[in-house]
């Protein structure tokens, strides 16, 4: 994430066209990625626990408790497989923000070359946030 920081992310206009790299939009990118990564990993943490400790009153994890570890890790995949997607889904990848956001050069470059095709420059800018 650092060097994603330092030499920042695309953002793009609506038609997905690359206007340059921000890194402001960076900066936006990895805080608004930090409720998406949480809410996937809660189910494991939170979820797991609670099975295995059910789990581990049965009679058969009594007699046989090698068996905790690979059902640990055979639950936690049931998790994941349901909470990442889930969480795609609530937190799109991609983003918004205003063109006035971006840095002052960013901002001059992308106003010369509106202005060199005759169009009107974005008022938002698009970014891929990542998951």
């Amino acid at each position: 994430e650092g060097e994603v920081l330092e030499s920042g992310i695309e953002v793009k206009n609506k038609e997905g066209e690359v206007l340059g790299k921000s890194k402001k939009a960076a900066a936006r990118a990895v805080g608004e990625v930090i409720p998406s990564r949480i809410a996937m990993a809660i189910p494991g943490m939170a979820g797991v626990p609670a099975c295995m400790h059910q789990l581990e009153a049965t009679a058969l994890l009594m007699r046989l408790p090698i068996l905790a570890a690979p059902l640990t890790v055979l639950i936690n995949g049931a998790f994941l497989c349901f909470s990442t997607p889930t969480c795609c889904a609530l937190f799109p990848q991609n983003s918004t923000m205003g063109f006035d956001s971006l840095e002052p050069e960013l901002q001059q470059h992308i106003r010369e070359k509106y202005t060199a095709l005759g169009r009107a420059v974005p008022s938002e800018v698009f970014y891929n946030k990542g998951l």
